[in-house]
């Protein structure tokens, strides 16, 4: 009995990532991936990558400045193709006591050099970058405080990408990978039984 409700879980949990590959495909047109930051982020190097996207992307995030994490700028890793015209908007969350938001993005091409900066293009003190992307490989944007007293809660939109969609055969994928290791276990099941 517990065999049975174990692959019957199993085989609930593969139906389930075909309905979701399936349905991940019926999105409205202004739908946003959302992402929330994950530390450490605060170097190019250990970018958070967005590796599927639909093309837009949405971040939330704080900057906190603390000689303990480096440099209080968060960085984030996405697929670009060349012709993209993209826009990279910082918008305020609301600030911690005594500190004000004033954001700075950065845009940096796939050999990791500097190609964009704002410090006050979108509203108020928020940032706005607007570019052509010149080739195709992974771009990163950063966001981080103009002073280093300020501390904020962000929210960070990439525009204008081409979609870099979940490959429709993982559902199937992952649904056989499963179907075998239900074979292979009412194998050794069997084989346990006649021993």
């Amino acid at each position: 009995m517990i065999t049975l409700s174990r692959n019957l879980g199993i085989l609930l949990v593969a139906m389930v990532f075909v309905v979701l590959g399936t349905a991940s495909n019926i999105k409205p047109a202004n739908a946003l991936t959302t992402w929330v930051e994950l530390e450490p982020n605060n170097s190019l190097g250990t970018a958070n990558n967005i590796a599927i996207h639909d093309g837009s992307i949405d971040i939330y995030g704080n900057v906190i400045v603390d000689s303990g994490i480096g440099t209080p700028t968060d960085f984030f890793s996405f697929q670009g193709t060349a012709a993209d015209n993209i826009s990279v908007e910082s918008f305020d969350l609301g600030q911690q006591a005594g500190f004000t938001f004033n954001s700075v993005l950065y845009l940096y091409d796939p050999s990791g050099n500097l190609e964009a900066m704002d410090d006050d293009g979108g509203a108020g003190l928020a940032s706005l970058i607007n570019f052509l992307l010149d080739e195709t490989g992974t771009w990163t944007a950063g966001i981080g405080p103009f002073n280093t007293t300020d501390k904020f809660q962000y929210r960070v939109e990439v525009r204008g990408l081409t979609a870099v969609p979940i490959p429709a055969a993982l559902p199937l994928f992952l649904t056989a990978l499963v179907a075998m290791g239900l074979v292979g276990r009412r194998k050794r099941s069997a084989v346990d039984a006649a021993a």
